[in-house]
């Protein structure tokens, strides 16, 4: 019986210590999406979108009512985009400011809500943030680690 108390007091502290990291993991993630969900930035959207371009590779350009979208085909598992998956981008201007939104896309589906957090590819939007605005991309880091850090 003792032997069997030991072992269930050795699995529960590893699965404790493991669930920390996801949470933080979490933690981290659902911060940066939060920062970047309404992010705007005073760069021009034409340099904005040359810089978005270049982080994404080759792909197929379009614009459509004043909003230009960017589709790229599978990667290979670079950043936060699995393989199988795919990019595409949405760039637009609104009262003087320009948005871009990177989301991941798995080849064969219908397009991601484009209102759901949980389809960006938050790695991504942040190294265009770190181009652009690199000190609000620190903060934002730093904001993360700290979430992750009360999570865990």
């Amino acid at each position: 019986m003792r032997l069997l108390l030991r072992r269930l007091c050795l699995t529960g502290a590893v699965l404790l210590a493991g669930c920390g990291g996801i949470r933080q993991g979490l933690a981290e993630e659902g911060y940066l999406q939060q920062q970047l969900y309404d992010y705007a930035y005073d760069v021009p959207l034409d340099s904005l979108w040359t810089g978005a371009k270049e982080l994404t590779g080759r792909g197929e350009e379009a614009t459509e009512q004043g909003v230009r979208t960017f589709s790229v085909p599978a990667l290979n598992g670079e950043g936060d985009v699995p393989e199988s998956y795919g990019l595409l981008l949405r760039g637009w201007e609104s009262e003087g400011r320009s948005y871009v939104r990177v989301f991941r896309v798995r080849q064969g589906d219908p397009a991601p809500n484009l209102s759901d957090p949980a389809a960006r590819a938050v790695e991504l939007e942040l190294r265009l943030l770190e181009r652009f605005h690199p000190e609000d991309a620190r903060r934002f880091q730093e904001g993360a680690r700290l979430a992750g850090q009360r999570a865990r």
